[in-house]
């Protein structure tokens, strides 16, 4: 009886996650789609009947918890095998490409990191509930320069999310041009052009930039930099102990070229950190 009440719990957990948006709808189909772990549990229960056992008859609620907590943990952990993986996408080799102008525009949380691998960029959903749907690509190539949109599909259905995960190649320049609902991006090691952000929140740290580098800011952003790297910052915002005041803005005051980071949002709460 214990194993049918954890069954009927991991159950009702579950709908609870999808109706309240917590899970995205597509953990019913990855539920589904493992449904010969949880069929496990029918010859157990004839199995349980047949011998008349007490002890037996808890086999046919643990078998339906573990499927239901496989199916949840492969999901969470974006099971490349699952239904809800439809919405991954690889895009083309490194190869010839030197510099990306990448935007994008989505109603949920983007998070933005580097990938080692020779694919230009991978991208998915977060498998959180939401309404964001999956992404498509539009590419065009000019010569070593590619210009890269990724836009929410229309007719995602029951592929909705609470936003996107996205990983960049290092080994190419990019121009990012980025809004979201939240914005988490690690570009420490990614070689930045340009950087436009706007959100409702979020966070970026930034890496070393190769010359000046033009960021521009909307909405409430924390940005990390390097101790030690020139930053010059045009607008409202909030500096590091240390930095010198301007006219308007601050200044790391390292010389040299560096980040010239412009908040355009004179509302916004843009505060900068060292580490």
């Amino acid at each position: 009886m214990a194993a049918l009440a954890m069954a009927a719990v991991t159950i009702l957990v579950v709908a609870f996650g999808v109706v309240t948006g917590i899970l995205s709808a597509t953990v019913v189909l990855d539920v589904l789609a493992l449904w010969p772990l949880g069929a496990l549990a029918i010859p157990a229960w004839l199995f349980a009947r047949f011998k008349k056992s007490s002890k037996a008859l808890g086999l046919p609620g643990l078998l339906v918890v573990t499927w239901l907590v496989a199916a949840l943990g492969l999901h969470l952990s974006a099971w490349s095998l699952l239904p809800s993986a439809a919405g991954d996408m690889v895009g083309p080799e490194t190869g010839s490409i030197s510099s990306v102008d990448l935007s994008l525009d989505i109603s949920g949380r983007i998070d933005i990191g580097s990938s080692p691998g020779s694919a230009l960029y991978i991208t998915g959903p977060l498998r959180t509930g939401g309404s964001t749907g999956v992404a498509e690509a539009f590419e065009q190539t000019a010569n070593q320069d590619l210009t890269l949109v990724l836009a929410e599909r229309d007719d995602s259905d029951w592929f909705r999310f609470g936003g996107w995960r996205l990983l960049i190649n290092p080994a190419a320049r990019w121009s990012l041009d980025l809004a979201a609902d939240v914005v988490d991006a690690d570009l420490v090691s990614v070689d930045v052009a340009a950087l436009s952000l706007r959100a409702a929140s979020g966070r970026v740290a930034l890496g070393a930039p190769s010359g000046e580098v033009s960021v521009s800011v909307s909405g409430p952003i924390r940005i990390s930099v390097p101790d030690g790297v020139a930053v010059v910052v045009v607008g409202p915002a909030v500096a590091p102990p240390g930095w010198s005041r301007l006219p308007d803005g601050w200044t790391s005051n390292t010389p040299g070229p560096g980040w010239r980071i412009e908040v355009v949002d004179s509302e916004a709460a843009v505060e900068i950190v060292t580490r």
